[in-house]
């Protein structure tokens, strides 16, 4: 296999660095990260991301087993059986566990992968929908 290198500017001296992209562990916008440190880059992060799946890297493969063509409506979200319900958030790409739900249909509680609780309103589902295992036939 051949290593597989990205080129993106300094922010400062707009000077080129080259990076293997197997040894970067982070990026954002105007930034990347290594084992041996971090760097201010002229680049955003859609930049970088493309650099680095132009050359031959996967950022994120997708889970077969999602169902991304059907994203949960707000009257879903809100019935009693789906409090204890995986879901899909399609914003930080992890799993969300569905905890509660106003009687009223205006709210809905979940817990993130780190834990954390938080409240979803119907504009925040639609902001960033999510999604269910795709189910058995």
């Amino acid at each position: 296999m051949y290593t597989k290198f990205i080129e993106v500017h300094d922010k400062d001296t707009d000077m080129l660095l080259s990076f293997n992209a197997d040894k970067i562990t982070v990026f954002c916008d105007q930034g990347i990260d290594t084992d041996r440190g971090g760097f201010e880059v002229a680049e955003s992060y859609e930049e970088i991301q493309k650099l680095i799946e132009d050359c031959g890297c996967l950022i994120h493969r997708k889970d077969p087993r999602l169902d991304l063509a059907h994203p949960l409506t707000w009257s879903d979200l809100c019935k009693l059986e789906m409090i204890g319900e995986p879901v899909w958030n399609s914003n930080t790409l992890r799993w969300m566990l569905i905890i509660d739900n106003a009687s009223d249909g205006t709210w809905i509680e979940l817990i993130n992968h780190a834990g954390g609780h938080e409240k979803w309103i119907e504009h925040d589902a639609k902001k960033f929908p999510l999604y269910r295992m795709k189910r058995s036939e």
